[in-house]
């Protein structure tokens, strides 16, 4: 019996985009399973099946009546094995890769679906199956389903000068690749932590925020940009000195 508490709630179209057919497949599925999937859970809950599927927990559709199913990975594989007096050998047992994918198979109707969970595939993995599913489910889909999404970090820079809507960014290194596409000058002091990194190295450019130890590198990097269209004031290397040898 598939239970929602032995389910991992995984959205029916996580796999929709990697094995859907074409452009047009969402709209098909959607067809699909507003008229024909309500029947056929219907009837896989009937005396003649007795699967009783739970609400939000249908196949993983990626055409019409055809889904991705779920299958635990038991392997036979060599294991080593140490023996009562220490001795270390080789025997082969079952192991539990976990739970994966299969590729897209028939779902159209509830006998169908019903021969694949009596085989002991199902519609969704065990929930305690959590790190096998990250090597198989898109990041993705994965967010905010298995585990608690992290707030989402508010920008700290912004530029006024691109009209009504100003930008913003959240990482001062976002914010000087956009001033350097935009050859503009920045509107903020690098914050503390950039200011600390610098004096790591005996030559940083604040305006690319990079850092360099060889004054050959640094120098070829300054020669580099100024050189460039509309890159008057970029620091020469005398100016990017940070530390002077004692």
């Amino acid at each position: 019996m598939v239970t929602e508490e032995q389910a991992a709630r995984l959205p029916w179209d996580s796999f929709l985009d990697s094995f859907g057919d074409g452009p047009d497949a969402r709209r098909m599925v959607e067809g699909f399973r507003e008229i024909e999937w309500p029947n056929i859970k219907r009837e896989l809950g009937s005396e003649a099946f007795q699967w009783q599927i739970p609400d939000g927990l249908e196949p993983h559709w990626v055409s019409p009546g055809k889904a991705v199913y779920w299958q635990a990975q038991v392997v036979r594989e060599p294991v080593l094995v140490t023996s009562d007096d220490g001795s270390q050998h080789r025997e082969l047992q079952d192991v539990d890769h976990g739970w994966a994918p299969t590729s897209g198979l028939p779902a159209n109707n509830a006998s169908v679906i019903s021969r694949y969970l009596e085989k002991g595939l199902r519609l969704r993995p065990p929930a305690v199956d959590v790190e096998p599913l990250r090597s198989t489910v898109p990041a993705e889909v994965l967010q905010g389903v298995l585990e608690e999404p992290a707030p989402e970090e508010e920008p700290k820079f912004f530029c006024r000068r691109h009209g009504y809507k100003r930008k913003g960014f959240k990482t001062w290194k976002t914010y000087v690749i956009h001033c350097n596409t935009y050859k503009e000058e920045f509107e903020y002091d690098p914050p503390a932590d950039v200011v600390e990194r610098s004096e790591t190295f005996a030559y940083f450019c604040f305006v690319h925020n990079k850092g360099f130890n060889d004054p050959r590198h640094a120098g070829r990097h300054a020669q580099s940009e100024a050189s460039k269209p509309r890159s008057a004031g970029h620091p020469t290397l005398q100016q990017m000195l940070m530390k002077t040898e004692d």
